[in-house]
């Protein structure tokens, strides 16, 4: 029988009980009390857990912790964003008003590659981004949206098609006779 008054198996405490009596006695044997110190340094021998030598000093109790915005502790500190605006393409940063996040880093580089820095390819791919999200499609598919912007296109334009797909309507082409 456990001292929590459970059965046991056939030891003498169920799991971790016998840690959480060895850690009570060993802070009893560090009391200045010296009947208190004496019980628990006979309850320790008799349970096997003393050692001789073994040494007693007490141990500092520590404060309790104190909770943030009590008064006593001061606010965290917010971390700065991890990249610098001054890195961050205008392609990227336009992506972000549009959209509210910014684009997967990978495409970082393409996107500044691909709109450049040209007001005019800004503005466009502004207006890109902008009708995409409108039409209720994955703001985060990067692949359509260049593809509207490299074909010079605008998100819902056209025949009714989705983006990336036609709908089975097809566009007119113009046949050139030679």
């Amino acid at each position: 029988m456990c001292g929590c008054g459970q059965m046991t198996k056939g030891g003498r405490f169920l799991p971790g009980h016998d840690s959480r009596l060895k850690s009570r006695l060993m802070q009893d044997a560090r009391a200045g009390d010296t009947d208190v110190k004496a019980g628990a340094v006979e309850r320790l021998k008799e349970l096997g857990w003393w050692k001789e030598g073994t040494d007693l000093v007490p141990v500092k109790v520590s404060k309790p912790r104190r909770k943030r915005g009590d008064g006593r502790c001061p606010p965290l500190r917010r971390k700065e964003p991890s990249t610098a605006t001054a890195e961050i393409p205008p392609s990227v940063m336009i992506f972000r008003e549009c959209v509210g996040r910014y684009p997967i880093k990978t495409w970082w580089p393409f996107l500044d590659t691909l709109v450049g820095q040209d007001q005019r390819n800004l503005d466009r791919w502004r207006e890109v981004v902008f009708r995409y999200v409108g039409c209720g499609w994955n703001p985060q598919n990067l692949n359509n949206m260049t593809r509207f912007f490299i074909n010079g296109e605008l998100p819902g334009d056209g025949y009714g098609e989705t983006a990336g797909k036609d709908n089975g309507r097809q566009k007119k082409r113009e046949v050139v006779t030679v």
